[in-house]
Parts: C-alpha cells; sequence; structure tokens
C-alpha cells in the first residue's frame, strides 16, 4: 500500500479530533498496569515464580470474562468493574507484608482484573478509531511498560531487595494508574458500534444467529456457530498464530526475566540495564505506533521485527536491538490485528479469546529463537494487510483466493488490496458526505432567498 495513510472512504477533517485521541489515551491507561506487574518479578526463587504463574493464571481466566461483561455491562462499565476488581488486589498486596495467602488472593485479583482490561480495551479503541489511524490508536494499548522498569531500578539501587518495604512500594504505586484509569472512564463516551447493537440490531443479531431465539446463551450459542464458517475459522487461526508467535519468540521472557538474563551476561548494574532496555522497547513502540503502523500497514513490519529479531537472539550482546526491532512490529501488531478483523457481532468473544491466548501461551511459554524466523514465515503466507481495511470488508479479506496466500491482496483487490465496501455501506456513506459538504457562495444565498420567501 505504501507508505502514507490510506483512507478507505472520504472522511471529513472534523473525525480526526482531539476527542478521538483523548478516548484512546485514556483506555491505553489500563496497559500501565503490565509494567508495574512485570516489574517485581525476577527475584528468581519459586516463590516468585508461582506468584507470577498465580498472575497469570487468573489472567486467563479474567480475559475470558470479558466477554459476558461487555456484552452485560458495556464496554465502559466493563472496564470500571475489572479496574475496580484490580484496584482490590492491589490494595491486599500492599497491605501485606509477611502473609503469604494474602499475596496470592492480591495476585489473583490483580491478574483477573488487568487482564480483564486485555479482552475489553483493544476492542473498544478499534470501535471509536477512524479506520486510517485505527493502528495508531489501538497499538499505544500495548506500550506500557517504561515506567515499571525505572521504579523497579530505582528501589534497586537505593533500597536495596532485602526487606519487605522495598517489595511494597511498586506494589502501593500499581494503585495510581488504576485509579486514573478508574476516575477517567467516567469521560469515556460509549462504543458506537455496541450502542448501535444495543439500539438497533442486537435483537435482530440474536434471532439471526440463534435461529429465533434471544438472549445471551442464545447469542453465543448462535455465535459459536458462525465461527464454524471457513472465513472466521481463518481468522481464529491467524489470530492464533499471531499470539502463540508473538509470546513464544522471546519477550515476555525477556520481561519478567530480565535481570536473571543480564546477570548472565556477567552485568554488574543489571537494574540499570534493564531500565536501558525499557527505555529501547517504550520509544520503539511509542515511534512505531505513532508514525509507522498506519503508513507501512502491519504485513512488512512485523515481517522486518521478526527476521531481525530472529539473528539478534543468537547475539546476546544484542539484547537492546532486539528490545527495539521487537517494538517497532512484533510488541503490539497482534492486539491490533485481532481487533479490526473480526464484525461487531462477534469482536466481544473474539476480543476475550484473543486475551485469553495471550495469558495462556504466557504460561506456558519458553524461550525459543527459531520461532521469530517462523513468524516471518507465517506472517507472509497467512496474515493479509489490514490497514485501512474496513471492518465490514474483512469477510471477503479473509475469504476465497486469500486463504493460504495474504501477499496476493493487491493483486486481487487492486489497487491497495481493500475490498470494495458492501453496497449499502457505501450509499449511506455516500449520502453523508452529500449531506455534510460545504454549500458553495451561490447555495447559501440561494437558501436564504428561499428562507426570506418561506417567511412571508
Amino acid at each position: 500500500m505504501g507508505f502514507g495513510v490510506v483512507e478507505d472512504r472520504p472522511t471529513p477533517p472534523e473525525v480526526y479530533n482531539w476527542r478521538i485521541y483523548t478516548l484512546a489515551i485514556v483506555a491505553s491507561f489500563g496497559a500501565e498496569h503490565f509494567g508495574f506487574n512485570d516489574m517485581s518479578a525476577s527475584a528468581g526463587t519459586s516463590t516468585m515464580s508461582n506468584i507470577t504463574s498465580t498472575h497469570l493464571v487468573a489472567g486467563f481466566f479474567g480475559s475470558l470474562f470479558a466477554w459476558p461483561s461487555s456484552e452485560a455491562l458495556d464496554r465502559i462499565r466493563a472496564m470500571q468493574l475489572t479496574c475496580a476488581v484490580f484496584m482490590v488486589g492491589a490494595v491486599l498486596m500492599t497491605a501485606t507484608t509477611s502473609s503469604l495467602p494474602m499475596m496470592y488472593a492480591g495476585r489473583v485479583l490483580t491478574g483477573f482484573g488487568v487482564d480483564a482490561l486485555t479482552g475489553i480495551i483493544p476492542s473498544y479503541i478499534a470501535e471509536v478509531a477512524p479506520t486510517a489511524i485505527r493502528g495508531q490508536l489501538t497499538g499505544h494499548f500495548d506500550v506500557g511498560s517504561l515506567v515499571g522498569f525505572w521504579i523497579n531500578y530505582g528501589i534497586t539501587k537505593n533500597m536495596g531487595v532485602h526487606s519487605a518495604i522495598p517489595f511494597c512500594i511498586p506494589l502501593a504505586i500499581q494503585i495510581i494508574p488504576g485509579g486514573v484509569l478508574l476516575l477517567r472512564t467516567l469521560i469515556l463516551r460509549g462504543s458506537p458500534t455496541l450502542l448501535w447493537r444495543k439500539e438497533v440490531g442486537r435483537l435482530e443479531e440474536e434471532q439471526r444467529l440463534s435461529g429465533g431465539q434471544t438472549g445471551c446463551v442464545a447469542l453465543l450459542r448462535g455465535s459459536t456457530a458462525e465461527m464454524k464458517t471457513s472465513s472466521i475459522r481463518y481468522r481464529l487461526a491467524v489470530t492464533v498464530g499471531m499470539f502463540v508467535f508473538h509470546n513464544w519468540s522471546g519477550s515476555i521472557c525477556m520481561n519478567y526475566y530480565s535481570l536473571t538474563l543480564f546477570k548472565s551476561l556477567l552485568i554488574s548494574d543489571v537494574a540499570l540495564y534493564t531500565g536501558i532496555y525499557g527505555v529501547c522497547r517504550s520509544t520503539a513502540a511509542t515511534a512505531f505506533y505513532s508514525f509507522i503502523v498506519d503508513r507501512t500497514g502491519r504485513r512488512i513490519p512485523w515481517l522486518i521485527s521478526t527476521s531481525t529479531c530472529s539473528l539478534t537472539l543468537f547475539a546476546v550482546a544484542m539484547v537492546m536491538l532486539y528490545g527495539i526491532f521487537w517494538s517497532l512490529g512484533g510488541n503490539g501488531l497482534p492486539w491490533i490485528v485481532a481487533a479490526e478483523i473480526f464484525p461487531a457481532r462477534l469482536r466481544p468473544i473474539t476480543g476475550a479469546f484473543a486475551a485469553s491466548l495471550q495469558w495462556l501461551f504466557s504460561f506456558i511459554l519458553t524461550l525459543a529463537p527459531p520461532l521469530c524466523f517462523l513468524t516471518a514465515v507465517f506472517t507472509f503466507v497467512w496474515v493479509p494487510e489490514t490497514k485501512a481495511v474496513p471492518i465490514e470488508c474483512c469477510e471477503a479479506l479473509f475469504s476465497g483466493k486469500m486463504r493460504h496466500a495474504a501477499w496476493r491482496a493487491k493483486k486481487l483487490f487492486p489497487p491497495n488490496g481493500i475490498p470494495p465496501l458492501l453496497n449499502h455501506i457505501a450509499e449511506g456513506e455516500a449520502a453523508y458526505i452529500q449531506a455534510h459538504r460545504p454549500s458553495s457562495p451561490s447555495d447559501i444565498k440561494t437558501k436564504n432567498y428561499r428562507e426570506e420567501i418561506e417567511s412571508v
């Protein structure tokens, strides 16, 4: 598609306003929790490993909770509920200095709460974002570890790690982003897609999917049946593959065990190098999502990212380069693609499914360098370009000759690889653009003249 933002349809410039960016930034505060949960996971003891595993297991079930909470409460109230659960867990962990059961209970609640957010927030941002900047807004959800790395450094450098107080400080600090997110959800606006489904399309959708029945159970049964269609199966397979390679390429291991890794390299100030690694990752990720992802698309950055990472992992001295190139593609693209390729009627379920994959594969991960190269092969063959593709067009993008030949998108849908909009959607948008087109001076003059006559 070339380097540049592609609009799938003529869009009034007023759409790209500060409110859209504010909504995305506020929702992305859920990602800040990841940094605070990662920053003390490198102690290396069996107890710490058990606490880390507890968080991941709880996160798996929390991410599955994203679907019923989104359907029953809507996206914003679901965020508020899961954020409140996280806050309770954070308070429990902060309040204890010697009770291991209390620590486990708090870890379960924080894992459940923060990882439920991973099933809600990307879908919410993808639904409120204009198509042309959808990747930019959704991608910032996954930039949240920089602060955690440097708090870890400050505590290790100035307080040591042999008492309870330094361990409790990061646990207490994580209450701050949780509280900020909880308060800022009060200014969020509902997802347009979910509002439409709630007011207009939900009943028709339930009856169509479930054969005339209504209710959440009927919707789940009908949605499960629709997931068996070839197009949806393909999208699910792409989602599973992306999260498998996302987790089994070494990045998660470096997050949790970076201190151990740098110690093995005979580095004395491991906390400092861990902080520098965090700066490399966060800076590269911020630059990628701000200036690149909606210009180059999804496929090319991830192909470059995984190919380069497969080389840097074989040379331990290139860990910093690994962090940079991983952030320039593989770090958050699975979240973006999973949030934008499914129809609205399935997105609550598939969003929860994608988030559960993240935490399931994190729990059973191993450091496997060759998988970076396999990720590049997988992306080239099976992951189509979704830059500027309307969600309504993903049915065509994942059907027919596109299956198992993702590199053929431009030949099948010239010139940019974007399938044409459905007729009724295109007609509705054309009418909207016509109604909002700026009037010429002659049109304004004629309109005023007619109003004068009518008033007389």
